[in-house]
């Protein structure tokens, strides 16, 4: 959620549960290069067509401990956090078409993974994260009014969190008057966060969508932690 509030700040109010799923036995030794292997092969084309103008954001990449506190809200609070749960690197791949927030359409989608020192500190930190998502978010912020929320086991790896929000815009931060939904996956693979988030300029649930790339997303982590090398996902031809 770190993340996805750099994005659009004071973002999310989110919710915790648990997913059974395969073994979190690793063959390989995980490190950047792997990290990319599991997200960068994720496109637009990947989230269906309703998603094919979105344009790729060229600061899409690995990021470094450094970078990864340099970039947060409260990059003093991080820096404490990141040395706590042992944050190690991640890796991300983001698109955005602003015409969504005129359109009703997407406005800004991601698939990422983040790495740490042990599978302890990947669930501190997933778990610390859902907590601050909630501290950070109140019924009215510069991002808009909430309307409602709905959370969702999003039925990824050993432990995850889903949430769908939907919030009447603020005019003054957005430049339009809508309103947003925004879904928000994250689930643990052993000591790898993997993370799927889509921005709507209109009501419209992307649960589906999200949960769908989650799926794709942890069956390639799990198959790179297992020392395969999986095929890129397919395009989703109609959706």
């Amino acid at each position: 959620m770190r993340r996805f509030l750099l994005l659009i700040p004071a973002l999310l109010l989110m919710s915790a549960a648990c997913s059974g799923g395969e073994s979190e036995k690793a063959d390989v030794q995980v490190g950047d290069a792997e990290l990319q292997a599991m997200a960068e092969v994720f496109s637009n084309a990947t989230f269906g067509d309703a998603y094919a103008n979105m344009v790729f954001d060229e600061t899409s990449g690995l990021e470094t401990k450094e970078a990864f506190i340099e970039d947060d809200n409260d990059p003093e609070g991080e820096a404490k956090d990141v040395e706590r749960f042992g944050y190690v690197s991640s890796y991300e791949v983001a698109y955005f078409d602003s015409e969504g927030l005129i359109n009703g359409g997407p406005v800004a989608m991601s698939v990422g993974v983040t790495l740490f020192d042990t599978e302890e500190g990947a669930t501190g930190y997933m778990r610390d994260d859902l907590e601050e998502g909630r501290k950070s978010f109140s019924g009215t912020t510069e991002l808009g009014t909430l309307l409602s929320f709905d959370t969702f086991d999003a039925k990824a790896g050993k432990e995850n969190w889903g949430v769908f929000l939907r919030l009447k815009a603020n005019e003054e931060t957005f430049g339009v008057n809508t309103e947003l939904s925004m879904t928000v996956i994250t689930f643990q693979r052993g000591k790898v966060l993997g993370s799927v988030f889509v921005m709507r300029g209109d009501a419209k649930d992307a649960k589906a969508d999200g949960m769908r790339v989650a799926k794709l997303l942890d069956q390639r982590m799990q198959a790179i932690l297992r020392g395969e090398t999986p095929a890129a996902p397919e395009a989703a031809s109609g959706r």
